[in-house]
């Protein structure tokens, strides 16, 4: 996001500037921003030392999360629920990030003191947005509601249900506003972003912005549940082009399966045969082969990803045990290994 924003500066494109990719990188100054202007946030403070993480969970009174300053996703992102937790967890993501130092997504992060943040933890439905802003008018593209990954880190989107209802107790409008003020008060004028946030108690509360579509799995739920071209519209947006896609008329649901390996190790077979047997599946889309090198988190992110499903789920059994069963489809032998 910071090199497109670099190029389009220098060629005079239209994108968010790089004040405002960074405004949206740094989670420490999108907290800040955002509370100053009034916004539904987490109560947040940067943490220095592993004793300022444990103070700042007394000042919480209760759980509290602990996340690098900049990263992506779940990665490096701990729940702590005693402050000998937070002392933990802090060591555990400043060692992390100095392991790190010379990844550019952690650039300068990886210092002798970096920058934590710790942020009270926030219990309730988490949802994720794609929204388009332009003439200060704020168009809903995709509001999803996220799934639970089994066994995974803080913060990991096990998948994601497509369309999502609109919980009755906040305010449609209201919400479109709180949109559009997420991305103006970040510097961000004109864009198509994702936004990710919790309803605590019928009230929406803020946790992250992107200016740019969702990605992983949605791009693929949004082209099987309403045959929206994410790409496409999002070339469209950049063009200046007019956009004409409705959403279609009718509700039938999707999900994003996310499909994770459960130890580390080689990956020796990897078949889905019956997972697209599977009546409910109109997708299987897997993002490995066999010979895959498995690390676990927190050790790596990105290798126990293996890919994700789209299906259709019934109406007549719980969505979390639909998602069980469709998992447990996947044939997966790893292989450990030794040295």
């Amino acid at each position: 996001m910071a090199l497109a924003a670099g190029l389009a500066a220098q060629y005079h494109l239209n994108f968010p500037s790089t004040a405002a990719v960074a405004n949206s990188r740094d989670k420490a100054k999108t907290m800040a921003l955002w509370g100053r202007a009034g916004l539904p946030v987490p109560r947040s403070r940067t943490v220095t030392t592993a004793d300022e993480a444990a103070r700042f969970f007394g000042v919480v009174g209760g759980s509290c999360v602990l996340k690098p300053h900049t990263g992506t996703g779940s990665e490096l992102v701990l729940s702590c629920d005693s402050e000998a937790q937070c002392r933990f967890g802090y060591t555990c993501i400043h060692n992390a990030l100095d392991r790190r130092r010379n990844e550019r997504l952690y650039r300068g992060s990886g210092t002798a003191t970096p920058g934590i943040l710790a942020q009270e933890r926030v219990n309730g439905q988490e949802y994720s947005c794609d929204f388009m802003l332009e003439n200060n008018v704020v168009t809903v593209l995709r509001l999803s509601r996220k799934l639970p990954a089994p066994n995974a880190p803080m913060g990991t989107a096990g998948g994601y249900l497509l369309p999502a209802p609109f919980p009755p107790d906040v305010d449609w409008r209201d919400f479109r506003k709180l949109l559009g003020a997420s991305a103006r008060v970040l510097g961000i004028r004109r864009c198509i972003a994702m936004v990710d946030f919790i309803i605590r108690r019928g009230r929406i509360v803020l946790l992250e912005l992107s200016p740019r579509p969702g990605g992983d799995c949605l791009p693929h739920i949004l082209m099987n549940c309403w045959k929206l071209d994410m790409l496409t519209l999002a070339l469209d947006f950049a063009q200046r082009r007019a956009i004409h896609w409705q959403r279609p008329a009718g509700n039938t649901r999707f999900v994003g399966l996310r499909l994770f390996a459960d130890r580390p190790g080689t990956l020796k077979v990897f078949d889905a045969d019956a997972l697209t047997k599977d009546p409910r599946v109109r997708e299987v889309h897997l993002t490995r082969k066999p010979g895959h090198a498995i690390r676990m988190p927190p050790e790596d992110y990105d290798s126990w990803v293996l890919g994700h499903v789209t299906f259709a789920p019934d109406s007549t059994t719980p969505l979390d045990q639909q998602c069980a069963t469709l998992r447990s489809q996947l044939t997966l032998k790893i292989e450990a290994t030794h040295g």
